[in-house]
């Protein structure tokens, strides 16, 4: 018995499915588009920005402070590289160490004690 292809190729799941459910998606996209935000979604997206622009803060304040910081301690150009690193380092650290702990403790409960300490 000889095997011979098809004459067209067989999509699996069928097209019209996937073009169905293509445009339900769509649908559902369209709706949450057309939705105004609630005054709980900006409570929350306000509450989310300020903790990123205070957790940001410190990167940014570390790059210009630097400098004093170099001459203050008379710190070498590898030693203040070092102290920048650290700062990465630190982030490291804290992000790992706060992905196991909301593991175990809830995202909600690690995100409101990082905004602490």
């Amino acid at each position: 018995m000889l095997w011979t292809l098809p004459a067209k190729p067989i999509y699996w799941p069928p097209q019209r499915a996937r073009s169905a459910q293509a445009a339900q998606i769509a649908n559902i996209a369209a709706r949450l588009e057309r939705l105004p935000l609630t005054s709980y979604q900006k409570a929350i997206f306000a509450i989310i920005a300020t903790a990123w622009f205070f957790d940001s803060m410190d990167l940014g304040a570390l790059t210009f402070v630097l400098g004093s910081i170099k001459q203050t301690f008379r710190l070498s150009t590898a030693e203040a590289g070092l102290l920048s690193s650290l700062s990465f380092l630190g982030m490291f650290v804290g992000a790992a160490s706060a992905g196991l702990l909301a593991d175990r403790f809830g995202r909600a409960k690690v995100f409101q004690a990082s905004m602490i300490f």
